[in-house]
C-alpha cells in the first residue's frame, strides 16, 4: 500500500442513518475536512467512499456516500481508514506532510533536548492513536519519544536534527 497512508479507524455506528465515527490520527485532522474520498480497508481490499459530511471535534461523525442505514455503517465498523498520498499536501521535496511537523522526515535525525543536549539518534517513528512517539537507545535501553507539538520545537532537515524541551524526568522513566 505504498500509495496509501493510514490515518486512523472507524468506529461504532451514529444514529440509524448510516453516519459512522471516526478515530483520526491527530497530525490529519486539517487534512481530512478537504478531502472528498477516503478508503476503507475491507476484508483487506481498500474500498473507496465519498464523504458527504464531516462533523464533529475530536470525535468525528462521517456520513458516506451509499452508506444510509445503522447496518451498512455496523459492517464499516473498526476497520483501518486509508487515504491517498496525492491526495494529501506534500512539501517541496514530495513528502507527505503529516502534519506542520513533517514527523515522518524524522528517522534517522539526531535528537536535542534545550536542557540535556543530546540524547540520541530517533531508529523508527511510531504511529499511536494519540501522536506519534521516537523511538531511540539511550544508555543501552529503548526509550520512547513524544513526538508533539508541545515538545517539538525546530526541525533541521539538511542537518537532520531535532530539537525538543522535555519534560523533566520524561527519559527516566
Amino acid at each position: 500500500m505504498d500509495t496509501h497512508i493510514n490515518i486512523g479507524h472507524t468506529e461504532k455506528p451514529h444514529g440509524t442513518q448510516g453516519e459512522i465515527k471516526l478515530h483520526i490520527q491527530e497530525a490529519y485532522y486539517e487534512v481530512l475536512a478537504d478531502l472528498e474520498l477516503l478508503f476503507i480497508d475491507i476484508k483487506g481490499k481498500l474500498t473507496p467512499y465519498f464523504i458527504e459530511e464531516l462533523r464533529g471535534g475530536t470525535k468525528l461523525i462521517a456520513k458516506l456516500e451509499d452508506v444510509n442505514d445503522r447496518d451498512t455503517a455496523l459492517a464499516l465498523a473498526s476497520q483501518a481508514i486509508w487515504v491517498r498520498k496525492t491526495d494529501l499536501p506534500a512539501d517541496d521535496e514530495g513528502e507527505v506532510v503529516r502534519s506542520h511537523l513533517k514527523y515522518g522526515l524524522c528517522e534517522g535525525y539526531t535528537l536535542l533536548d534545550a536542557s540535556l543536549g543530546e540524547i540520541g539518534i530517533l531508529s523508527e517513528i511510531v504511529e499511536y492513536p494519540s501522536q506519534e512517539m521516537g523511538i531511540l537507545m539511550r544508555n543501552n535501553r529503548e526509550i520512547l519519544v513524544p513526538l508533539h507539538d508541545l515538545y517539538v520545537k525546530t526541525i533541521d532537515k539538511k542537518g537532520k536534527k531535532l530539537y525538543v524541551d522535555l519534560p523533566d524526568g520524561l527519559l527516566d522513566l
